[in-house]
């Protein structure tokens, strides 16, 4: 989550290395990536939309209700569709989103879809 201490510290290492990147935007990125700038994608909340956001009264069930495709991820990951041998393992992971979703995760969840399509479209490109 950006505003966090190295958010984007690994980002940066895979962005310099050539790497088609999604990551937190950080004043380090900005920095290094220019010659990189077509492999470096941004999904996720700038630290001041962060800290906005949970003033706000941040409510990840919002974003779990008005987004289908994300409903449907949690929805399959709580019905243990991944794991059939070990129903509920993954119960904690899908209550903390919907509860406290301290990373704000679900908001960043639709901007991260949308980044992987560049991505991907981009990665079919040899020539770029």
């Amino acid at each position: 989550m950006a505003g966090l201490e190295a958010s984007g510290t690994g980002n940066m290492k895979f962005t310099l290395n050539g790497a088609l990147t999604i990551g937190t935007m950080d004043v380090q990125i900005l920095k290094f990536v220019k010659k990189s700038a077509k492999r470096t994608f941004s999904s996720c909340l700038l630290a001041d939309e962060v800290v906005k956001l949970k003033s706000g009264g941040y409510n990840p069930r919002t974003y779990y209700e008005s987004n289908p495709m994300l409903k449907r991820v949690l929805d399959m990951i709580a019905s243990n569709y991944f794991n059939k041998s070990e129903p509920g393992i993954f119960k904690s992971i899908v209550d903390s989103l919907l509860g406290v979703d301290y990373y704000c995760l679900l908001a960043d969840y639709q901007s991260y879809i949308d980044e992987q399509e560049k991505v991907s479209k981009l990665y079919l490109n040899v020539d770029e």
